[in-house]
């Protein structure tokens, strides 16, 4: 499985996520993107950041989430 996380740099809310991807076993499938890097993911995603995504399934949650939720969401 492959998760992508949209987040940006200095987002104290990213790091709260990343924590939470941690505790739900997730991490390591994590692949972090930085929205500030492409136009459209800026546009798309600027003011709901961190974004987890599923490009296999489509699946997107966005914060606040939990490790509970994480894991009903993705499965781990």
């Amino acid at each position: 499985m492959k998760l992508l996380v949209y987040s940006r740099p200095d987002c104290h809310l990213c790091d709260l996520a990343a924590a939470e991807l941690a505790s739900a076993g997730l991490l390591e499938f994590v692949t972090g993107v930085n929205i500030e890097d492409d136009p459209e993911l800026l546009k798309r995603y600027e003011l709901t950041i961190p974004v987890v995504h599923n490009p296999a399934t489509e699946v997107e949650l966005g914060w606040p989430f939990s490790a509970a939720t994480l894991r009903q969401h993705f499965g781990a």
